[in-house]
């Protein structure tokens, strides 16, 4: 932005810098996050709903359930926590899972 002016954008994805669409003329921009100035201003925050887990919502032996390759339902215990996927010991068999097609097993705790 070439000014310094009040804007209503729309919120792409957030990090230490924010990608932002200008929901006036759809120019997207890529902004540290330190320079927005919030005071004042109207700000609507929505939640959005992710897929699966991440990596700090399981722990080493939680058990966890996904789809294999061949459409199959698989679960057991996690015995490694890998920056971008979980590894999975099912019946001998080591699957390494992105946390994204993770999801936690909770034990009915049935008679």
């Amino acid at each position: 932005m070439t000014s310094n002016k009040e804007v209503r954008v729309e919120q792409i994805k957030l990090h230490a810098r924010v990608a932002v669409r200008d929901l006036e003329d759809g120019r997207r921009w890529d902004i540290s996050l330190c320079a927005i100035n919030l005071r004042g201003g109207k700000v609507k925050f929505h939640r959005v709903e992710t897929l699966g887990l991440s990596r700090n919502d399981i722990q080493v032996g939680d058990r966890v359930k996904f789809i294999d390759m061949f459409n199959r339902g698989q679960s057991d215990r996690t015995i490694r926590l890998n920056q971008k996927t979980s590894t999975i010991e099912e019946a001998n068999v080591s699957w390494q899972v992105s946390y994204l097609l993770l999801h936690k097993v909770t034990d009915a705790g049935g008679p």
